[in-house]
């Protein structure tokens, strides 16, 4: 489930709770929320930064994620 809230024409806020389902049946599926943020630095290209943060024993306590798209558009 994802959440997204624009503040800006080039500035919006994120959330999102995501899990795994491992297939091994031992019950160590990771859950965890993402808060971040994203900015269209022009209409083709996209930076994101989150910080993940693990709801259960089986997901990593924090991670910090950030990245670029490329958005390839006619």
């Amino acid at each position: 489930m994802a959440v997204q809230f624009i503040l800006t024409e080039r500035w919006a806020l994120v959330g999102e709770v995501v899990g795994v389902n491992n297939l091994n049946g031992h019950g160590d599926d990771p859950i965890s929320g993402l808060l971040g943020t994203y900015y269209l630095i022009t209409d083709k290209i996209v930076w994101d930064a989150g910080l993940e943060i693990g709801m259960i024993r089986a997901a990593p306590d924090f991670r910090f994620t950030t990245g670029l798209t490329l958005l390839f558009k006619p």
